[in-house]
């Protein structure tokens, strides 16, 4: 056991070396040949020039790489490449993910992208324009081009919780007298396919002028279809554009094309379909900026959409690239995800209009991008997307498996204490140790080299197995040994790892991915809950082990509560309000009950006062830092100060429509039914054996009582609170259910 022990730590450190250096302010495997720099803000001052989007849907980082693409290449060599999370109000289709970029927060407007038209154009035998002022009400301008489900689009998002709604960027560009263009479309042999106009339209659903017809496809008879984009037309249409044009969006469709083609055409011929498409799209790149001031203009490559059947592996995050007037060589940062190389797509709203000079509306989830300086390169992104990817497929059924094995511990669990047969107690113990050890094992994880998920498995099983026998082994020097290594081991790790930046947290299995995008950084609510529960466990075990050091080891406790909560709070470390609310809440408890207070309605007012103080401390901390540098903390309040009090209701509305879908979804939610069933029962049966327990280790006692107030204060307070709240009780049910099986086994001895 002692040489396991020594092997363990040897290769932690082994790796840990390296990958934490790598990670720590760049969290994730993409490292520069020439070191990690602080992001840089882009120099935007004065631009007169246009913001041209090129959009090359439904590309994945692979085809960016693997394809002879000189002209893309020679861009990303010398300007920002980053990787873009795409998630909408809705499906991530490009009905949804163009009309999200185009407003700056998470939208969906599913069936829409068939309604786009020039405003002269025939639809249903009618003139568009008449079509579209009988559902607006508004004359569109001569030459422009309108979305005439604008309405619809409007009445689907009613239930959404943003201020903002379609046609954002547009009208801010209107405001300041800029005009907006769009040339190419998608359309396909499935019908008009024409999204780019909901990324550029207004808030009436109009786009200056552009070219989104069937001028803009010419026929091939090699392609699905019969047709593909008109490379010449379109640019020969961007070359004609006024200069008072100064947005153009530019959809380049063919991939999209062979997309909605995916069930007509063999497989063997989709990669040469794609190929070839990425190197018109490539010629397109090198003709286009021969045509434009890249020391004026401003350059945008991007993938609204992620995933399609024709991709080969994981399309789940969408390879982006930044170019021209103050863009640097670099990796894309974005202050909204503190995530180098991952940004959001609503980023890019604000992005474009600091590019214009104009600030960017309340309401916006997206901050302006920025540049990490350095020698990055797309062969780094591809190596980042395959481990998140990695991470993203086996959480789910690794997190299954756990939660379902919770879930059959109970029950046996239960069976054995009721029928009071001891004779399966001493396997059911050591499935207790490791179901405890299951989260710090996944946190040491990404210590690994983890190529495939085979190997994922067995180091995550291993990892379990040697901390089970560490704890089995360390229980001859006290019955409640395990629990202080197993708790004491998680509870440290989880907080160094926030203060070193969370390396470990992004890449765990129980940590928050950027593909999800719930959060990007900071402590998700699943280790939330697990350092609440592991920190109280730990500290009062070690309390009623070390009884005769009780005192000074109280006050070493309440300075370890006071340093934990410091973490989970500051806006640079943890950043969860919730976590805030829920670890003040559980230590202070904790903290009264281990010195002799009685908990009454006058000490729930002083724990309440505590909270709300120390939540307020935090947040005019955050508030008071520059807005690149500000937590969602920082943010949320500012919105709130500029917003009123419709945002309060939006945020409380969306956190409890959060909770309630997590309620019926989330297999969270099962496990902490479960597991507050299995304490109301231990609590009358077998008679006598909770109070046994309560004089035997009374300030254990107490730190299980604070483990539930902090799961029940999670569950509230958090948008995602039933997760926190069932990975806290982890640290509260079975070690209940552990020490009643010593009582069984001292009992039937």
């Amino acid at each position: 056991m002692r040489y396991a022990c020594i092997l363990l730590l040897a290769i932690s450190v082994f790796f840990a070396r390296p990958a934490l250096a790598a990670n720590h302010g760049a969290p994730d495997p993409v490292a520069p040949s020439s070191g990690i720099h602080a992001p840089v803000p882009p120099a935007f001052e004065n631009n007169k020039g246009r913001a041209i989007i090129v959009i090359a849907d439904r590309t994945s980082i692979d085809d960016w790489t693997e394809t002879d693409l000189p002209n893309l290449h020679r861009l990303t060599d010398k300007y920002a490449i980053g990787l873009m999370n795409c998630r909408t109000g809705g499906n991530d289709i490009p009905d949804n993910t163009f009309l999200t970029i185009g407003a700056g927060v998470p939208l969906k407007a599913p069936g829409t992208t068939d309604s786009a038209y020039h405003a002269q154009e025939k639809m249903q035998s009618d003139q568009v324009q008449h079509i579209y002022r009988q559902r607006t009400g508004i004359t569109p301008p001569p030459n422009s081009i309108v979305q005439t489900e604008i309405a619809r689009m409007y009445r689907l998002n009613e239930g959404n919780p943003y201020t903002l709604g379609p046609g954002t960027l547009g009208m801010m560009l209107e405001r300041e007298n800029i005009k907006t263009a769009v040339l190419g479309n998608s359309d396909s042999i499935n019908g008009l396919r024409r999204p780019a106009v909901s990324l550029a339209m207004n808030e009436n659903g109009i786009v200056q002028t552009g070219i989104i017809d069937d001028r803009t496809l010419i026929e091939d008879i090699n392609f699905p279809g019969g047709y593909r984009s008109s490379y010449e037309v379109i640019l020969a249409g961007f070359k004609s554009l006024p200069r008072d044009i100064r947005l153009v969006v530019i959809d380049l469709g063919d991939l999209s094309r062979i997309e909605d083609a995916e069930y007509m055409v063999f497989n063997s011929l989709i990669p040469e379909l794609r190929s070839q498409s990425m190197r018109r799209i490539d010629n397109f790149l090198g003709q286009l900026v021969q045509n434009m001031d890249l020391e004026q203009d401003f350059l945008a490559v991007i993938s609204p959409t992620p995933r399609g059947g024709t991709v080969r592996g994981a399309n789940l995050l969408t390879p982006v690239m930044l170019a021209g007037s103050g863009i640097n060589e670099g990796l894309i940062y974005s202050p909204t995800t503190k995530r180098p190389g991952i940004i959001r797509n609503t980023d890019l709203l604000p992005t474009i209009l600091a590019y214009m000079g104009i600030e960017s509306p309340v309401g916006t989830t997206g901050q302006v991008l920025q540049v990490m300086p350095g020698d990055y390169s797309l062969s780094s992104l591809a190596s980042l997307q395959k481990e998140l990817v990695l991470t993203y497929d086996w959480r789910r059924p690794v997190l299954r498996t756990y939660v379902l094995i919770q879930l059959l511990l109970l029950g046996t669990s239960l069976l054995f204490i009721f029928w009071k047969k001891p004779s399966a107690l001493s396997i059911l113990k050591f499935i207790i140790l490791a179901v405890m050890s299951f989260p710090v094992a996944t946190l040491m994880l990404p210590l690994f080299p983890r190529p495939s998920p085979g190997v994922l498995i067995s180091l995550l099983l291993g990892i379990v197995l040697i901390l089970v026998l560490i704890a089995v082994r360390l229980n001859r020097f006290g019955s409640l040994t395990p629990f202080i290594f197993i708790s004491g081991l998680t509870s440290i790790l989880i907080l160094a790892d926030l203060l070193m930046g969370g390396p470990l947290q992004k890449s765990s299995l129980l940590g928050y991915d950027p593909i999800m995008g719930a959060r990007f950084y900071g402590l998700g609510n699943e280790y939330m809950g697990i350092l609440i529960g592991s920190t109280l466990l730990a500290t009062t075990s070690l309390l009623t082990q070390c009884s005769k050091q009780k005192r000074p080891l109280m006050a070493v406790a309440c300075l370890y509560f006071l340093f934990a909560a410091y973490v989970i709070a500051a806006p640079h470390l943890g950043t969860n309000v919730g976590g805030t609310i829920s670890s003040v809440g559980a230590f202070l408890v904790t903290s009264l009950l281990l010195f002799g207070v009685n908990i009454n309605r006058r000490v729930i007012l002083v724990i309440s006062s505590g909270i709300v103080a120390v939540v307020l401390g935090f947040i005019i901390f955050d508030v008071s830092r520059p807005a690149a540098m500000q937590s969602h903390i920082g943010r949320t309040a500012s919105l709130i100060l500029s917003g009123g009090v419709s945002e309060i209701i939006n945020i409380i509305s969306r956190k409890l429509a959060m909770n309630i879908k997590l309620i019926r979804y989330t297999i969270w939610s099962r496990i902490f039914l479960a597991s507050l069933g299995c304490l109301a029962l231990l609590f009358y049966r077998p008679s006598g054996v909770m109070e046994l327990i309560r004089q035997k280790h009374p300030l254990l006692y107490k730190g299980l009582t604070g483990v539930l107030v902090g799961s029940i204060l999670a569950f509230i307070f958090n948008d995602s609170g039933v997760v926190a709240a069932a990975t806290a009780m982890i640290f509260a049910v079975y070690p209940m259910v552990y020490l009643i099986f010593e009582q069984i086994s001292i009992k039937e001895g």
